[in-house]
């Protein structure tokens, strides 16, 4: 305790149990949140200070983590202290990269989400600056990281004082919380920076894989990672394990490098990235939301889909071949995964019961690894999916026709979708029964739908509008 204290400048009553005013809720209560576009408070903040995580900082960041990579120095903007401080480790905590920073004698630590500043901790002056406006939350992630501190304050400092030395041993952590930034930038960054990687894992730097952050295994991706020196392990014991074997763990999140899915057709498909030969059926993905149940009406939805592309079908001769989605497992399914794959079962029941539709043949890929799913969904002729990560394999990888439906206000990016291939479900059709009861549930009407049929496949299938506009 006496260790971590003296390093980071912590007062000794922190470590104090709860109920004498010690711990994170204490340590976060007293902490001053500074937002820089808020004023200094007589900190004295520079035009520098302004500009160094402003417009010009994505491009910084991605020369700083380059820089990791290559050999060379890593440099942090200290608001401060007015002028940039080493970097002499990384640290993670949940979703936030964490970079153990000193300025002279005085250690701070920033956040970090991809390119985005959470903002700079200064424990001995009890502050915390957010440099930019952004939508997390900077008392959450303190919360989070003063609780791996002050649970094992000794471990923690052990540490602390290798890495003030320089005897941690370098690693490069694959692993991201959100599967579609993982698979888009995350898998990306290594495909833009392979030979900057190889030689850093060369020089004697260990790999880590989250393995339940991995929604694709990246081995499969990247061969040449399976020759190298690697950890895989899950999320839980990330932080023991860099703590343990005293590692400077280095991830790189939510970088973009590509623009396209091309490169991971290239990696991961291969030959299979060709177009499907032509069948005389028509193959139809349907994404089922249990675990949120935000579809409220999807039942009804569902049924009507299956009736007008089921009679579109009869009429043209073709099998229907249906295959069911809805919820991606990285690795061995637990608890939680069967409760999810058990309720889709339960609405596919509800969908298909009593329900008048020749199905030649039906697929459930819900359980499996992104990865997995590839084989079944690269010949579909129509998904239809809520807007989100679901619609990162079937049509930003896939570039399938795929029809996306959520509450406009809900979605912040459309980064999960390769659009030339999107129908979006007209707004006017998707209907939230109470905004503030029911926060992100939604039905859409029946002529959404068969609007969105005909605009996606209705050249495919000779559909033609039933149900007028509204």
């Amino acid at each position: 305790m006496e260790a971590v204290a003296a390093l980071c400048g912590i007062a000794p009553d922190n470590f104090l149990p709860p109920d004498r005013g010690g711990g994170p809720d204490a340590m976060v209560a007293r902490c001053r949140f500074l937002r820089m576009r808020e004023g200094d408070q007589g900190l004295g903040f520079t035009e520098a200070d302004a500009k160094a995580y402003g417009p010009g900082w994505r491009r910084a960041f991605e020369t700083f983590c380059l820089d990791h990579l290559n050999g060379r120095p890593r440099l942090m903007h200290s608001p401060l202290h007015h002028a940039r401080a080493r970097v002499v480790a990384e640290f993670m905590v949940h979703g936030h990269q964490v970079y153990v920073c000193l300025h002279e004698a005085t250690l701070f630590f920033a956040f970090q989400v991809g390119h985005f500043p959470v903002g700079l901790y200064y424990p001995a002056r009890d502050l915390f600056i957010i440099p930019d406006q952004h939508g997390y939350t900077p008392e959450l992630a303190l919360r989070s990281f003063l609780t791996i501190l002050l649970g094992n304050p000794e471990r923690f400092a052990e540490w602390l004082a290798r890495a003030l030395e320089g005897r941690l041993r370098r690693a490069f952590v694959l692993g991201d919380m959100r599967p579609g930034h993982f698979i888009r930038e995350s898998l990306g960054y290594v495909d833009t920076h392979e030979e900057a990687l190889r030689a850093f894992l060369a020089k004697g730097a260990l790999l880590v894989i989250i393995r339940d952050w991995c929604a694709i295994d990246p081995l499969a991706v990247f061969p040449f990672l399976r020759d190298t020196d690697a950890l895989v392990l899950g999320r839980s014991g990330v932080n023991a394990a860099v703590l343990d074997m005293h590692l400077d763990a280095h991830r790189v999140l939510r970088l973009r490098t590509h623009r396209d899915s091309g490169w991971l057709q290239r990696r991961l498909l291969g030959e299979a990235a060709a177009a499907p030969a032509p069948r005389r059926c028509f193959r139809l993905m349907l994404s089922v939301d249990a675990e949120k149940a935000r579809f409220l009406n999807q039942v009804e939805a569902f049924r009507f889909v299956l009736r007008r592309i089921g009679a579109a079908c009869a009429r043209l001769g073709l099998a229907l071949e249906l295959v069911w989605d809805g919820w991606t497992v990285a690795n061995l399914p637990g608890e939680k995964d069967f409760e999810v794959m058990a309720a889709i079962e339960r609405v596919i029941a509800e969908i298909t019961g009593g329900l008048d539709v020749a199905i030649a043949r039906e697929e459930r890929i819900f359980g499996r690894s992104a990865a997995a799913k590839v084989p079944a969904l690269r010949d579909c002729d129509l998904v239809m999916v809520t807007q989100g990560t679901g619609a990162v394999i079937p049509n930003w990888l896939l570039q399938r026709t795929t029809i996306t439906y959520h509450i406009a206000r809900k979605v912040g990016t459309r980064s999960d979708l390769w659009e030339p291939r999107v129908v979006q479900v007209d707004q006017r059709a998707v209907i939230e029964p109470s905004a503030e009861s029911e926060a992100g549930r939604f039905s859409i009407e029946p002529w959404g739908l068969d609007d969105a049929l005909v605009r996606a496949v209705g050249e495919q299938l000779g559909l033609v509008r039933e149900i007028p506009l509204e």
